[in-house]
């Protein structure tokens, strides 16, 4: 065999021997190699953690859940005029809020001077959302209508509350409101002239529970419309539908 033909075999020996990166068949580099597992094995340590924290966080099922928002619409007051609403939503001990608050004052309202309706318009809105494990203590709401005297002094005119509705939806509700009253003529007069009139020392507390106000006098004093939009979530668990 000739030199040529020497070199022409030892060429095409190297040309065979050589992988064509072109090819599906042609190994892989070793350094794409490297690169793919250390890939593969961030996102599986990745994916591990975040699991391991899924696990031992807190599980959305482990509660119920009440969004309640809506408006305080108007009242209708016979003899109150310039009225204010000092609202306030109380729940039980196994509530907790996550969102909004359960507090809030509206601005001073007044009659309209012309037309036939008497209605002191708000229009208040409030939301807020609840957790909790136990229906005990549903929220209630409670208001205190204040306003000010002829000598511009800021006094508390009617209470009165309402349970938050226990269905989902859209509701209204009326809420009745009362005025507690002295015990004798004299004392009265006395606290329209120096504007003292008869209060509840604790307010929310008194409205909202039924003990001890069987011996309080009152008055009716009109009403409040409230509207309600109601949404439950997770009650299934706990046997409620």
């Amino acid at each position: 065999m000739s030199r040529q033909e020497d070199f022409d075999f030892e060429e095409d020996k190297e040309l065979l021997n050589e992988p064509d990166k072109n090819s599906p068949m042609s190994p892989p580099k070793q350094e794409l190699n490297s690169s793919v597992r250390g890939g593969s094995h961030a996102d599986s340590e990745h994916g591990s953690k975040k699991q391991d924290k899924v696990l031992s966080g807190p599980s959305d099922h482990s509660c119920f859940y009440v969004g309640i928002s809506g408006f305080i619409s108007y009242a209708e007051f016979p003899f109150l005029n310039g009225i204010r609403c000092k609202f306030f939503i109380n729940t039980g001990k196994d509530w907790e809020i996550l969102d909004g608050i359960d507090a809030g004052s509206t601005q001073h309202a007044f009659k309209p001077d012309y037309g036939s309706s008497r209605r002191i318009v708000w229009n208040f809105p409030f939301e807020l959302i609840y957790k909790s494990v136990n229906p005990h203590g549903w929220p209630q709401m409670m208001i205190t209508c204040s306003g000010r005297d002829f000598l511009g002094r800021e006094n508390n005119y009617a209470f009165g509350s309402v349970f938050v509705p226990t269905m989902a939806g859209k509701h209204e509700r009326y809420m009745r409101m009362f005025s507690p009253v002295s015990s004798s003529w004299l004392t009265r007069f006395v606290a329209w002239t120096t504007a003292n009139f008869a209060d509840y020392i604790d307010a929310p507390k008194t409205i909202s529970e039924t003990e001890g106000r069987e011996v309080t006098r009152v008055k009716a004093e009109g009403h409040i419309k409230i509207s309600f939009q109601v949404t439950l979530s997770n009650f299934e668990k706990y046997g409620y539908y």
